[in-house]
């Protein structure tokens, strides 16, 4: 698009004005702005002498593309497009628009499952909400990410922890508060040795690792750990496990 701040037309109202289906609003909406970009008149040209073709001769006619700009481009007037190249900036639309669709409907379902599975209120460390007598930097830790701070609560995590490593509950609070927060690093680092180190926590601490994987981006290990701890004597984890893979189905 040439000399224009507003977006391009998508792919269903070029065909909607092609087809004689536009409203007013959108007729006025498509006149106007093919008026400064050439590649939406050019696709609507190529909607009208073509209509919509399939992704297959889409990938072969952006294949011609590359090679006829360069035989075209000085001999072909500036004024004057083959129809070739209507038809193609018409593919080009709906193969932009499809390829957002999708990726955008690909990440909102990765979202909304691990959403799903990412419940920390659920998790046993609510116990620690009842310590009167907790450190000052437990204790404020807690407080931080209990009111919804949780990134502001982990470097009293790390000072908590540096001085008392051996207590795994506080450690597998820290790790949730470390997956909201999204340092997903840290998170892994704290979760694993929970996971390693107190067999009482295993499956909660298994559980909320493999959802720091999926959040890193580490799918395969997340449905790895979720396979493993299906299969654990925990009933409850296990299932919940369990119906986290039969979601990825």
């Amino acid at each position: 698009m040439l000399n224009q701040t507003s977006p391009c037309l998508s792919a269903e109202e070029l065909q909607h004005y092609s087809d004689g289906r536009a409203d007013e609003v959108l007729r006025f909406r498509v006149e106007e702005h093919i008026l400064d970009c050439p590649l939406c008149e050019a696709a609507l040209e190529g909607y009208a002498s073509k209509g919509n073709p399939g992704q297959e001769q889409v990938q072969q006619e952006l294949e011609q593309l590359k090679m006829r700009i360069m035989e075209t481009r000085e001999e072909t007037p500036v004024n004057v497009r083959p129809i070739w190249f209507n038809r193609l900036a018409a593919a080009v639309v709906v193969l932009i628009a499809c390829t957002a669709a999708w990726m955008y409907w690909n990440h909102s379902a990765d979202e909304r499952l691990f959403a799903s599975a990412f419940q920390p209120d659920e998790a046993g460390v609510i116990i620690l909400r009842g310590e009167e007598d907790a450190p000052p930097e437990q204790a404020l830790a807690m407080q931080l990410y209990q009111s919804g701070s949780a990134e502001e609560a982990l470097p009293h995590f790390k000072n908590y922890l540096s001085d008392r490593p051996d207590d795994f509950m506080t450690t597998l609070a820290a790790g949730i508060a470390a997956i909201e927060a999204e340092q997903t690093a840290q998170a892994v680092e704290w979760l694993e040795a929970v996971r390693f180190n107190d067999p009482a926590l295993y499956g909660e601490a298994t559980w909320y690792l493999a959802l720091a994987q999926w959040q890193q981006g580490n799918k395969a290990e997340c449905t790895e750990l979720m396979r493993e701890l299906a299969t654990a004597k925990d009933p409850a984890w296990a299932e919940k496990a369990a119906t986290f893979l039969e979601k990825l189905k």
